[in-house]
């Protein structure tokens, strides 16, 4: 018998995992078709525009967009640097206040990011990155039911996201709506065919259901898409099992 394991913290593991993980939406980079020093160099690229810009508002999005994708990379003490360049120039800067927020949750500090996200998307509603951190510190504070609609929200506002997907599909399944779960897996999957933690937890989901067949294909096709990974052998031992 094996829990279902949430993987809502893709947001937070490290640069190399994230880094292969397709991520899209504001601010962010196709980061399957670059490379990393191609990455890097946007970074700094808006850093350096960011310095010589004169017009406050348009000099924090550029920290906005920076910090967004420092968070992508992993880079959480400059991450957090850089908002704060930003909020310092438009203390609204919707992409510096998640960024903020989000380095207070990763540091434990879990009521503060809520009182900043809460504060922020009375303002953003629609923003996808602040809904998507909100619904994060909800589940692993064990309230799928309360983070199901902040996923909802930033997976409809950014459907090109593969971990608003993931993360919203998770949601669906912990707050007892596994049904939806089960049907919603085969859109997601034809979506984003090349999005390995989705096959995974495409498999638990349908192997939870009783559907031993897809569940082992779900499990292969990740198998398959992540040859090297540290847990190739408990999905292999998962797919022995369903045997």
């Amino acid at each position: 018998m094996k829990t279902f394991p949430l993987t809502i913290l893709l947001l937070f593991v490290s640069f190399g995992s994230t880094f292969s993980s397709c991520k899209k939406g504001e601010g962010k980079l196709d980061a399957d078709k670059i490379g990393k020093s191609e990455f890097n160099q946007k970074i700094e690229g808006l850093l350096s525009r960011a310095v010589s810009e004169k017009d406050p508002n348009i000099k924090a999005k550029l920290y906005g967009e920076a910090s967004d994708l420092l968070s992508e990379k992993g880079d959480l003490k400059r991450m957090y640097e850089t908002a704060l360049l930003g909020k310092k120039e438009n203390p609204l800067q919707k992409q510096c206040l998640t960024s903020i927020a989000e380095y207070h949750f990763r540091k434990g500090n879990k009521e503060e990011a809520k009182i900043q996200l809460t504060d922020l998307l009375s303002r953003e509603s629609d923003f996808p990155r602040a809904n998507f951190l909100f619904g994060l510190i909800l589940m692993q504070s064990e309230k799928p039911k309360l983070a199901r609609p902040y996923f909802q929200k930033a997976h409809s506002v950014d459907a090109e996201n593969p971990e608003y997907a993931l993360n919203w599909l998770v949601s669906v399944y912990e707050s007892g709506d596994r049904r939806k779960a089960l049907d919603s897996i085969s859109t997601l999957t034809e979506k984003f065919p090349k999005y390995g933690p989705l096959w995974k937890n495409a498999g638990l989901i349908q192997e939870a259901m009783g559907k031993k067949k897809e569940a082992t294909l779900s499990y292969e096709t990740y198998l398959q898409l992540n040859e090297n990974g540290t847990d190739v052998p408990a999905v292999k031992k998962w797919i022995s099992n369903l045997k």
